[in-house]
């Protein structure tokens, strides 16, 4: 089973005018709304609109803040995905991370907007929120007849924030799923046009902070637990299942979690010096599945339960972490350490938007981690002191567009209306990946050795030129030999 980038039911959602698309669509993830991404992204992950912040007091609403992100993004002509996360004190009783504590109450008498609703299977203050968050977004203070169309000014929801990190959400997947079909039932009851992402789990190892989770009989591991709320959503009574057209699967790419330093590159789990992240393969809690093979694990899941049907991919989040977690192992805020990091977001592009080695499918959004934080994956750098943020050992970029940005924006240019003629493949530390326009071919090149350049053969005559991550072009004057360094090339026609 393939997942084809821009399907026809999801043209609105992927395919959007205006906007050049490349393979996997890669936009810019989180961000704040100071200072836009230039080029603007065709769709923007938005921060820290929470339910805590929405409904600070039980039928107390205030959606200013999402407002003022629908607004800044709609004039950028950018549109907005939003993550649920954030439980109110009020809700759960205890801290934002628990889940509300009528989750599990039989016939429950739901209050306004709700008001003479009874649910037999509880939960009313979340569907209440969502219910009141529908009407605002959709400008009506009834349930329609049939869901609107084109009218809503949200499309894109997504189902929790990292529910396998015990940061964002600790109880049992059973909790979980009842959060994310009630979301996603009242969504499709407003909003024909809508679109619902299950998920999103942390990927690299398994979870970015397992060893604070104490829920038993659930995984952390990014594919597991996504399969487990699942089955339990499965296991629902009277669900509104996940199907196509309607629904889709997330998590967010990442090598490793639990601060390995340095971290691992795109193609591998291992960190060439960190002991939390040795060996390739082996399952730690630190290190599992790399970038090149996650969307493989994610369509595992789906092709064990064929009740999903054909569902797309996303990655929601993803990078490396912190600034100085791509090093050289010398200096992270050497030269060195910035050509590591601009090889890793071209690798990383490359291990997303290729299609994936087993099963041949495209990850069909997939968004950086994220654009102006100064201390994570930064492509936007306010030239604030060190001191003043929560990376204080990690000097600052002047003001301005970072190194990795300009990377960011020369892939995205390279690949724009390419598509790649099957998945990335090696041969041992070489790298490859063939993409074809109309009337061209072109194939980038690498090697996963750290620092240093290695003469390949090219193996055709096709290729004349090549351009390299600075956007330097060179001539190859008839060579049929290439140096590859550990940021990749573009060989041309």
């Amino acid at each position: 089973m393939k997942n084809t980038p821009c399907l026809t039911l999801m043209a609105l959602l992927l395919c959007i005018p205006g906007h050049s698309q490349v393979p996997g669509n890669m936009n810019i993830g989180t961000l704040s709304p100071h200072h836009w991404p230039s080029p603007s992204p065709s769709m923007v992950r938005i921060r820290g609109v929470v339910w805590a912040g929405m409904e600070p007091q039980r039928g107390v609403y205030d959606f200013s803040e999402l407002n003022n992100w629908i607004t800044i993004a709609g004039s950028h002509g950018a549109q907005v995905l939003m993550t649920f996360y954030g439980i109110p004190t009020w809700a759960s009783g205890s801290d934002g991370v628990h889940p509300p504590k009528d989750i599990a109450y039989t016939n429950e008498k739901c209050q306004a907007p709700l008001a003479g609703v009874t649910l037999p299977y509880g939960n009313c203050m979340w569907a209440e929120n969502v219910t009141e968050l529908m009407q605002f977004l959709c400008g009506t203070n009834v349930q329609p007849s049939s869901p609107l169309v084109g009218k809503c000014r949200i499309h894109n929801f997504e189902g929790w924030n990292e529910f396998n990190d015990g940061g964002y959400w600790s109880s049992n997947y059973t909790n979980q799923a009842t959060m994310e079909n009630t979301a996603n039932m009242i969504i499709q009851k407003y909003c024909g046009d809508c679109f619902f992402l299950v998920g999103n789990t942390s990927a690299g190892g398994l979870g970015y902070s397992a060893q604070y989770y104490k829920v038993p009989s659930v995984s952390m591991r990014f594919d597991t637990a996504l399969g487990q709320v699942l089955d339990a959503w499965h296991a629902l009574p009277n669900a509104v299942l996940p199907r196509a057209g309607k629904n889709g699967l997330s998590f967010h790419g990442y090598n490793a979690r639990h601060s390995v330093y340095p971290f691992p590159m795109p193609e591998t789990n291992i960190s060439f010096s960190s002991p939390l992240c040795t060996q390739y393969n082996v399952p730690n809690a630190s290190c599992y599945t790399d970038i090149f093979d996650q969307a493989d694990a994610v369509e595992d899941i789906i092709e064990t339960r064929p009740w999903l049907g054909s569902l797309p991919i996303w990655n929601t989040e993803g990078g490396f972490e912190w600034n100085g977690d791509v090093t050289d192992g010398i200096n992270p805020n050497d030269a060195n350490s910035d050509l590591l990091k601009q090889a890793y977001v071209a690798r990383w592009i490359l291990g997303l938007a290729s299609p994936s080695k087993r099963h041949s499918v495209t990850v069909e959004m997939n968004m950086w981690y994220e654009w102006d934080d100064p201390c994570w994956g930064t492509m936007y750098s306010y030239g604030i002191p060190a001191s003043s943020t929560s990376c204080p050992s990690i000097p600052q970029y002047p003001v301005g567009d970072t190194p990795i940005h300009s990377t960011w924006v020369l892939m995205t240019t390279w690949l724009n209306g390419a598509k790649f003629s099957g998945s990335c493949n090696n041969s041992g530390v070489i790298w490859q990946c063939n993409i074809t326009k109309p009337g061209y071919q072109g194939r980038f090149m690498w090697t996963t050795e750290r620092l240093t350049s290695t003469s390949v053969p090219i193996g055709s005559s096709y290729y004349t030129q090549y351009r390299d991550l600075d956007g330097n072009v060179y001539k190859l004057n008839g060579s049929n030999h290439v140096t590859v360094t550990n940021r990749p090339i573009l060989l041309e026609p």
